[in-house]
């Protein structure tokens, strides 16, 4: 399983799921996950191939990079964009 291909390269690319779900159901959605990576502890790890339903798969990559440029340095990915770890 590799989820690579959904990282996100553009924020534009963020726009599609604004369209689909609705803007404020999109952001209550990201804010969502940005609570979540908050809260994680530090060593923790989140599993994206098990824990997240595999319809929101690339939406939920795409917020997790965004998560990532915000915050940098608190989380880490693996190459295939499966599990991601808290620094």
């Amino acid at each position: 399983m590799d989820f690579s291909a959904y990282r996100l390269t553009d924020t534009s690319e963020l726009d599609k799921f604004k369209v689909e779900m609705g803007e404020k159901e999109f952001y209550d959605y990201a804010i969502s996950i940005y609570k979540y990576f908050a809260g994680m502890e530090r060593d923790e790890t989140f599993s994206i191939a098990k824990q997240v339903a595999r319809k929101n798969t690339e939406k939920f990559i795409k917020v997790m990079c965004l998560y990532m440029i915000d915050f940098p340095g608190h989380l880490q990915i693996n190459n295939t964009f499966t599990e991601l770890f808290r620094l």
